[in-house]
């Protein structure tokens, strides 16, 4: 992964962020933070300050070093009021290169 770039949503009827983002400038993709399932990482102390979503097809617990995974450093999330919980929404779209 040479650059992605990434952008967070929020969806009121799923009350869920998204995650949306886009590697090396190709096809865009998104994972869903709803509150009661990996939402409850974001309401955590530690996500108010940058943070990083890795992202792979295997269980953490399995994962060896030769098996791909996306790394996202830095990421932020500003807080979205119409969620009604913490977490941070961030509108502009950002960009980083590897």
């Amino acid at each position: 992964m040479k650059s992605y770039n990434y952008a967070w949503l929020y969806n009121h009827e799923l009350d869920a962020y998204i995650f949306c983002f886009k590697v090396n400038n190709r096809q865009e993709h998104a994972v869903i933070f709803k509150k009661d399932h990996a939402g409850v990482l974001l309401q955590k102390e530690y996500a108010l300050t940058p943070f990083t979503i890795a992202i792979t097809h295997k269980d953490f617990g399995v994962l060896k070093e030769t098996n791909p995974v996306f790394m996202f450093n830095n990421i932020e999330i500003a807080k979205n009021e119409v969620a009604g919980w913490q977490g941070r929404h961030e509108s502009s779209l950002k960009s980083f290169i590897n």
